[in-house]
């Protein structure tokens, strides 16, 4: 019911016409009881919004989740780079948000440090994007009545995040513009939701702790573990508490060992895809060809799109290698940050 909800305040012109009657539209929008089961939370969660942002980061640790782990005693465990990226102690939130931005940084920029993990962004400045770069690329695309004031949030650094967050507001901002009635059904249409999706479970919490999108980030952390699905085997490293998520002194060994939807891996990627595709507008980041999978199933997106785009480094970011930067893998698993107050930054 929420996903119908949300296809018919879209409005999309023909839908029932066009995918009502047709195997396509079933398959589309009738997953298997499981899955349906599985995507209940976020799906209830999102339909209290009128239109819904997603954006999606693929930083490679996916890959790595699989690919950092070692065989020893007839089990698989984190290896000592994971390990120690969950052993560690937390970061503060102006902290680990600065080593996440620092870790996509373009390989040729003058702050890039050698050895540290780096990407090749494919701009002509070849430099990771600002607040400023999604000002200009995000908020400036409206027609005459759509709005588009400067937006302007609080962020402890100005990096690929803060250019990502600045992006959700403006396009949040541009489709609660073109909304109305304000109230229809019993919620607000000029409401929007921002979808975090992606492989680095850090992510929905940094963007969460800022004071301008809090209230609307909607993520499937609870489905199950960061995993890939060309791999039987998460080893996302485990916290003290048992959640996702490295740093702070807890457990680092594989969630699951080599099986078919390793502790939910799996299916948390296919609820990605089917919540994804209900996003009225999207943002994608880094190198991923998910956001092509997931558009050519949707039937909601994208009134607005953009990707900031970058190849990861074959010497410092490879997906097929194992990250050996502890600080960027503790940057891209911690959740739950100390810090995260804005008073604190």
């Amino acid at each position: 019911a929420p996903l119908r909800a949300l296809v018919a305040a879209a409005g999309v012109e023909g839908f029932r016409s066009r995918h009502g009657a047709h195997c396509s539209g079933f398959a589309l929008l009738r997953p298997r009881p499981a899955l349906q089961l599985a995507m209940l939370e976020p799906l209830s969660r999102l339909s209290r919004f009128g239109s819904v942002v997603g954006v999606h980061m693929r930083t490679g640790y996916a890959d790595w989740s699989h690919l950092n782990v070692r065989h020893a005693k007839g089990v698989y465990e984190a290896d000592p780079a994971q390990q120690a990226a969950a052993l560690a102690p937390r970061m503060r939130f102006s902290r680990q948000w600065a080593v996440f931005e620092a870790g996509l940084l373009d390989c040729l920029e003058p702050a890039h440090k050698p050895g540290a993990p780096c990407f090749n962004w494919k701009n002509t400045e070849h430099r990771a994007p600002t607040a400023a770069d999604a000002q200009k690329t995000c908020a400036a695309r409206r027609a005459p009545g759509e709005g588009g004031a400067m937006v302007q949030i609080r962020t402890p650094a100005n990096g690929t995040l803060a250019a990502v967050g600045v992006c959700a507001v403006a396009f949040g901002k541009l489709l609660a513009a073109r909304r109305g009635p304000a109230v229809r059904g019993g919620h607000n249409r000029t409401d929007w939701g921002l979808l975090v999706l992606g492989d680095s479970p850090a992510l929905p919490s940094l963007v969460r702790a800022l004071p301008e999108l809090g209230s609307r980030v909607v993520d499937t952390r609870g489905i199950g573990p960061i995993g890939h699905t060309s791999f039987g085997r998460s080893c996302e490293t485990k916290t003290a508490g048992g959640g996702g998520g490295g740093g702070g002194g807890g457990g680092a060994g594989c969630l699951s060992e080599s099986t078919v939807d390793p502790s939910g891996a799996w299916t948390r990627g296919v609820v990605d895809m089917y919540l994804g595709g209900m996003a009225t507008s999207a943002i994608t980041v880094l190198f991923s060809s998910w956001g092509s999978a997931m558009l050519s199933r949707s039937l909601l997106c994208c009134r607005h799109r953009h990707h900031f785009g970058a190849m990861y480094s074959q010497a410092h970011s490879h997906r097929d290698k194992p990250m050996g930067n502890v600080e960027f893998l503790q940057a891209v698993t911690q959740v739950e940050t100390p810090g995260a107050d804005p008073g604190e930054w």
